[in-house]
């Protein structure tokens, strides 16, 4: 059961799609910018994020993304490779994976109206 969840992420995963555009100015069917987008798709960093990623839902949008951020990062590579100037700014926010993440602490927990526990009594050691 395993093997079969891991082989459904791994085929997920290598399916995932990135929009690479070309840079400002360049047509979209440039032979340099086409070769580009070839060489990023096939990158080898995006079969080895694949190989060892985990099952399970949160794990694989984390590979999706990593994935995706192999591919683009390929691609810039390539482009600057082949003369293009180099594409500028920030890197992209990156949205949490759950609703209940946040930087800070855990989820509250619901009040059920139960008395909390009292703290542990001291033992004298």
């Amino acid at each position: 059961m395993r093997r079969a969840v891991l082989l459904a992420l791994a085929a997920a995963a290598c399916g995932a799609t990135v929009d690479l555009a070309p840079p400002e100015g360049v047509a979209a069917d440039d032979p340099r910018v086409a070769a580009c987008r070839a060489e990023a798709e096939a990158t080898p960093e995006r079969r080895e994020i694949a190989r060892r990623a985990a099952p399970g839902i949160d794990a694989e949008q984390r590979t999706r993304r990593e994935i995706e951020r192999a591919v683009v990062t390929a691609y810039h590579a390539c482009l600057q490779r082949a003369g293009f100037a180099r594409v500028g700014g920030v890197e992209a926010v990156q949205p949490p994976l759950s609703r209940w993440w946040s930087p800070g602490a855990p989820p509250a927990l619901p009040d059920t109206g139960r008395v909390p526990l009292a703290p542990a009594a001291p033992t004298g050691y």
